[in-house]
């Protein structure tokens, strides 16, 4: 993999399987700040704290479905809304024993860029990023 990204934030309520997340991406050694946000709405003040600081958001935004406060699809919906993932891939990650999430999502305005299924596999976030992060951010 060439340069590693700035930032990836995961966004995981569930603290074994956000602890297995990071262990993977940082085995990968795919990014220089790994930041993680228990729910919807903590990932919302991350990202709102970045642009008040006029930092850049975060490439790569990791999205648990199922979470407590605010789930996957009202923080799409709001983080949209608010232009906070205007320069981010978002990746949903869903527990294998779900067969078609995308059946079963409500009607959000924004849809997610790609799925990945729980736990995280290195040569699937691979991918992804070669896929959907570097090329959204070629020339």
């Amino acid at each position: 993999m060439s340069r590693p990204l700035r930032e990836i934030l995961i966004v995981d309520d569930n603290p074994a399987d956000a602890f297995l997340h990071r262990e993977v991406l940082q085995g990968m050694g795919i990014a220089e700040r790994l930041t993680d946000a228990a729910h919807g709405q903590a990932a919302i003040s991350v990202l709102r704290e970045r642009r008040e600081q006029s930092a850049r958001l975060p490439e790569l935004v990791l999205l648990d479905v199922n979470m407590p406060v605010m789930d996957g699809w009202e923080f799409l919906d709001q983080a949209s809304d608010h232009g906070l993932l205007a320069t981010s891939t978002v990746v949903m990650l869903r527990a294998t024993s779900v067969i078609a999430a995308e059946s079963s999502q409500p009607a959000a305005q924004r849809q997610p860029d790609a799925w990945l299924d729980k736990p995280l596999d290195a040569e699937a976030v691979a991918r992804i990023v070669h896929k959907l992060v570097r090329d959204a951010s070629a020339p």
